[in-house]
């Protein structure tokens, strides 16, 4: 049985958005429906997985190994899952028949790639996992699965006390939430090792802005997961869109609340990402 070595690259790029997942090789058991098991390493790198935009563009690149020279990337296999960003576990692969034998272009050689782009909706995961086929017939096993959120609107959060609407056309979705002393914003459900994302207006005065807390929950009640929005506005970012990653996880399954930290009100915040603690 001819045995080949893999490097699977599936690369996803959205708005400001690029997540990498490389795939190196070892021995791992032998996919059920694949001509041949070649052994194959996964391990995964991702700078963003969050995004605002109705699709997100996957590349997804592979090259044979020095087992076989002659062979070259025949075409690929994508499943796709589609998964609340609210739940603990992840939707089962979904194998679209549009995305099965998924042909490369003869006679490029190694490092063949094809590009796709699928849709995800508001507060939801969308995750890609490929294999690939070579011209003599050997399958790869499934590349480990990347994933991308899409932020929820702050029209989709529940507002408390003194929440201010803010309407301008360089926001997302054209709206933003503005939160006075005794406001908040909040998500009901968040669970347990979550990953808080919360997406700013930037503001060309940060002096006018307070700054912002995200409170989720603890093993003894709530806890401080982040706060912020800190910096200054940037020209480079036009589109006054900022991502706040809080570097403390969800501690239990629960609420997770914006509020204000002090006054004057935040700065306007335009929508709640939260990367499950399942996404690798």
């Amino acid at each position: 049985m001819t045995r080949f070595w893999q490097r699977l690259c599936v690369t996803v790029s959205s708005f400001a958005a690029t997540t990498t997942l490389v795939a190196v090789a070892a021995p791992v058991a032998a996919d059920p429906v694949a001509v041949a098991g070649p052994a194959v390493w996964v391990s995964a790198r991702a700078e963003f997985d969050t995004t605002v935009e109705r699709t997100v563009r996957f590349t997804l690149d592979a090259t044979t190994g020095p087992e076989t020279p002659e062979a070259e990337i025949a075409s690929y296999d994508v499943r796709v899952a589609r998964t609340p960003m609210s739940s603990s576990r992840r939707a089962a692969w979904r194998y679209p028949a549009r995305l099965q034998i998924h042909e490369v272009r003869a006679g490029g050689g190694d490092g063949e790639r094809r590009q796709l782009r699928l849709g995800v909706a508001r507060g939801r995961v969308l995750c890609v996992s490929a294999r690939a086929t070579d011209t003599l017939g050997n399958v790869g096993a499934w590349s480990n699965d990347s994933c991308v959120t899409r932020f929820l609107h702050e029209r989709r959060l529940i507002h408390h006390g003194d929440v201010r609407r803010v309407r301008d056309d360089r926001y997302w979705g054209g709206a933003g939430a503005r939160i006075g002393g005794g406001g908040s914003l909040v998500l009901r459900s968040v669970p347990q090792g979550s990953r808080v994302v919360v997406l700013w207006a930037e503001e060309r005065d940060w002096a006018t802005s307070g700054t912002g807390t995200v409170t989720g929950v603890g093993d003894r009640g709530p806890r401080r997961l982040c706060s912020g929005p800190f910096g200054g506005w940037s020209e480079k970012n036009p589109d006054y869109r900022r991502r706040d990653r809080c570097s403390k996880r969800q501690g239990r399954h629960g609420p997770v609340r914006v509020h204000a930290r002090w006054d004057p009100p935040t700065a306007p915040v335009q929508g709640l990402a939260i990367v499950p603690a399942w996404v690798r």
